[in-house]
Order: C-alpha cells, then sequence, then structure tokens
C-alpha cells in the first residue's frame, strides 16, 4: 500500500487498483480476502451501499433480534468484550470494570459505576488514512488490557468505539494476537465468531499484519503458520546457524548457493542485525566458494516477501562488469550489486545490451 498511501482518504475513496496492489505484495490473496473481508469484488459492493445508505439505515435493516447482538457487547476472551458505544452507554444493564474508548468519547452512564477504571484515546477515525494514529497507541493499548485483567479477579473489560466494527476490534485483534501468540488470520476468526461485524479497515488491516511482523520478531508468535521459511526443513545443507536462533545460512534449493534467512517474519533489520547477517553469509559463503572475489551477495527480496533473506551468488561476467564500475570497488569486493542496473543491462563486448533475462542478440552469449 506504499505507493498508493497518498492517495487512500476514506475507506470508499481508495482506488480499488491499490488494495489489489496491496493485497497481493507478497501475500497469498485468499488469506487477505479473509483479512480484508471479502474479494475486491465484495469491497466494491460494500462501498456502493454505504454511498447509497447511512449507519442508520445499516442497523434498522437488520432483525430486531440481531440489532440487538449489534448494539450489544460480546465476550472475546474471558473478561474481554468488544462491542459499540451503546454497550458502554447501557451500562445500567451490563456493567463493566473497565472501559477503552476507540472514538474520544466516554458515556456519562460508566462514570456512575463505582470503582471503574475508563481510557479514553483521543479521537481516531475510521479511516484507512488514521492508521498512523492506529498504530501509534496500539501496544499502549494492548498493555492496559493487559493490566485491567490482571488487576482483579472478576475483571470485565470493555473495549468499544462508534460501531464496534473496526476502531475497537481492531485492538481486540492486536491484544488476543499478543496474548494468544497467533497470527493475524487466526485472530480474526477467534474475533468474528463471537462479533460477526468485526471487520478493520484496509489501513487498520495493514498497522495489525505489522504488529504480527513485530510479535514474530519478538518470538511472541512462535511462527507463521504454513510457511516453508519459518518451517525450513532441512531439505538442503545447513551451512551456518545463529545459536540465538535469529538467522540460518542454508544451500538454496533453488539455485544451489549460499541463502541467508532470517528467521523472524519481517524484512526491517535493525542496522546491527544486518551486519550480523551479512557477515555470517559472508563467512559461510567463504567456505562454499573457497574464495570472496568469486561471489556478491545479492539483497534482493524476489519472490518471498515474508523473510528478509539474501543470496551469496557465484560472479558472472555481467556482476563483475557492474561492480567494478562501483565507486571504490575492488577486485574482492562482495558488495550488493545494483538491481536496477542488473535489470537494465549493460553493453556487452558485441555492443548490445544484455540482461540477466537473455543473452546478447548479436554475439548471442549470455553476459551470466
Amino acid at each position: 500500500m506504499d505507493e498508493c498511501d497518498d492517495r487512500a482518504g476514506a475507506d470508499d475513496d481508495i482506488p480499488l487498483d491499490c488494495l489489489v496492489e496491496w493485497a497481493h505484495k507478497g501475500r497469498n490473496s485468499r488469506v487477505m480476502e479473509e483479512l480484508l473481508g471479502g474479494t475486491i469484488e465484495d469491497i466494491e459492493k460494500r462501498r456502493e451501499r454505504r454511498r447509497r445508505s447511512t449507519f442508520g439505515d445499516f442497523v434498522a435493516s437488520m432483525s430486531e433480534e440481531e440489532r440487538g447482538r449489534f448494539r450489544s457487547a460480546q465476550e472475546i476472551l474471558p473478561g474481554l468484550h468488544l462491542g459499540p458505544q451503546t454497550a458502554a452507554a447501557w451500562s445500567w444493564k451490563k456493567r463493566f470494570t473497565h472501559y477503552l474508548s476507540m472514538n474520544g468519547t466516554m458515556p456519562r452512564m460508566t462514570s456512575l459505576i463505582s470503582g471503574a477504571r475508563r481510557k479514553v484515546i483521543d479521537y481516531l477515525d475510521d479511516d484507512p488514512s488514521e492508521k498512523f494514529k492506529l498504530a501509534g497507541c496500539l501496544e499502549e493499548c494492548v498493555d492496559w488490557i493487559a493490566s485491567a485483567l490482571r488487576e482483579r479477579e472478576d475483571a470485565s473489560v470493555l473495549v468499544f468505539c462508534t460501531a464496534g466494527v473496526s476502531r475497537s476490534a481492531s485492538i481486540i485483534l492486536a491484544y488476543v494476537m499478543a496474548s494468544r501468540g497467533i497470527v493475524l488470520r487466526d485472530a480474526m476468526r477467534h474475533v468474528k465468531r463471537r462479533r460477526q461485524w468485526a471487520q478493520p479497515n484496509v489501513g487498520f488491516v495493514e498497522v495489525l499484519l505489522k504488529w504480527e511482523s513485530e510479535l514474530l520478531r519478538r518470538r511472541t508468535i512462535p511462527r507463521m503458520p504454513h510457511c516453508d521459511l519459518c518451517e525450513l526443513r532441512r531439505e538442503t545443507e545447513w551451512l551456518l546457524e545463529d545459536p540465538e536462533g535469529r538467522w540460518t545460512i542454508v544451500e538454496c534449493n533453488q539455485c544451489d548457493q549460499p541463502l541467508a534467512v532470517w528467521r523472524a517474519h519481517t524484512l526491517d533489520l535493525s542496522e546491527e542485525e544486518a551486519r550480523a547477517l551479512e557477515t555470517a553469509l559472508k563467512t559461510a559463503a567463504d567456505r562454499f566458494f573457497g574464495e570472496r572475489n568469486r561471489y556478491y551477495i545479492d539483497k534482493r527480496q524476489r519472490t518471498i516477501f515474508t523473510h528478509l533473506h539474501w543470496h551469496a551468488r557465484q560472479h558472472t561476467r555481467l556482476s563483475l562488469f557492474l561492480q567494478e564500475s562501483m565507486p571504490g570497488s575492488t577486485s574482492a569486493s562482495t558488495a550488493a550489486v545494483p538491481d536496477s542496473r542488473m535489470d537494465a543491462g549493460v553493453i556487452c563486448d558485441g555492443g548490445v545490451s544484455a540482461t540477466p533475462e537473455g543473452p546478447c542478440k548479436r554475439c548471442t552469449t549470455s553476459m551470466l
């Protein structure tokens, strides 16, 4: 969604091409459809309904029984409830010990409950462009819920927003992921089984996916289900392994060359982590190739966008040409060859452009 952020206003205004681009950026499309609440066509239909009707029309279209459940709170985990503002306003029906408001207001009825603790998040609109505000308060809210549930044995926490659909559901999902050590997809299924209307907007789903990556980095979520790189079965030779379990250097089953995999589900490493991973990859590659000047480090993420992974690749005429043309380069350098120049191609001995995808048309010799 990065390239579309500037174009994203309200959920109804996000171009469908941006949704398609973001939903398929290295993620399984069926998983993303589940997280976004349907296919691109389903999202388009929801937009049309919103354009033609109001929130009041939506509630009025429900049966009396369904409307009663929608206006009430549902228990998601023991002591933790999700609902709309009416659930807080009707506290004379169902009282809670803790109230967390995600829409900037707190119903006056809650102040009449003796001993109740309340927390209000500065007004957060249900809009994808508000994802930065949500990201800024997400962990604070998760910690507050955890503290509230530990505070007393009979704790009963209500997290609410106007409708109990997007803002409050996002906080509940973040807490469920952290407390149960599960990924967003599983948390979404759990929450929707209890409150069927829960559905964060597309910007909030992006925040929750980043939260998922952070929990995987911390090992709060032990591993990503059904992820080959998380499972990393010993199908090829393991060249080097971090004693702390942060990374593994294996022989790639596609190119049969050293592959460094960062075990946590993330593409973002600190400078210290990046240095450690590159040092390890060079150590393994030195042994594998025999000489440092026989390979270069390829840091491009080509097909997998859930784990950071780098290759040590044997030099070709093209990679040597590009590396030697880099300022300050030496023949023994293992610096990464610029991807843009590799993709664009260079002039070969025959004077015609050759690219990694194909040979020179004049000399019919691949530069690779």
